[in-house]
C-alpha cells in the first residue's frame, strides 16, 4: 500500500465520526506524516533512479547544491556522466526531470540535516 493510500485510510477513519477526539488527531497527524513521506520521496522509475544517482555522485563531488542543479542539463562535465545515465536522462520527458530534482532536493535536506 503506497503513502497516499494510507493516508487516506487514516483520514476515512476520522471521518466515520465514532472516534475519541484524541483518537482522531492521531489518525490525522498520521494521514500527514504519511502524505509528507510521499511527497518527499516520489516513486522514480529505473531511468529517474539512474540519473537521480548520477546527480548524486555530481553532487558529492561537488559540494553545491545550487552548482549541482545549474549543471544538471550537463552533467557530463568531467567525465561524470556515462553512457547509462546518458541514456537514461534523454528518456526522460519534463515532469520525470522535475521529479528527480525534486527527489535530489529532498536527499540533500536529509544529508545536511544529519
Amino acid at each position: 500500500m503506497s503513502e497516499l493510500e494510507t493516508a487516506i485510510d487514516e483520514i476515512e477513519r476520522v471521518l466515520i465520526g465514532n472516534k475519541s477526539r484524541d483518537v482522531e488527531e492521531v489518525y490525522l497527524n498520521n494521514a500527514i506524516r504519511f502524505i509528507k513521506e510521499h511527497l518527499a520521496n516520489p516513486i522514480l522509475n529505473p531511468n529517474q533512479q539512474v540519473v537521480l544517482e548520477c546527480v548524486k555522485r555530481y553532487y558529492l563531488d561537488d559540494s553545491d547544491f545550487l552548482n549541482t542543479i545549474s549543471n544538471y542539463n550537463t552533467m557530463d562535465i568531467n567525465g561524470v556522466v556515462w553512457k547509462e545515465e546518458e541514456i537514461a536522462f534523454r528518456k526522460l520527458n519534463e515532469v520525470e526531470h522535475a521529479q528527480v530534482i525534486q527527489a535530489f532536493s529532498a536527499w540533500v535536506i536529509e544529508q545536511e540535516g544529519e
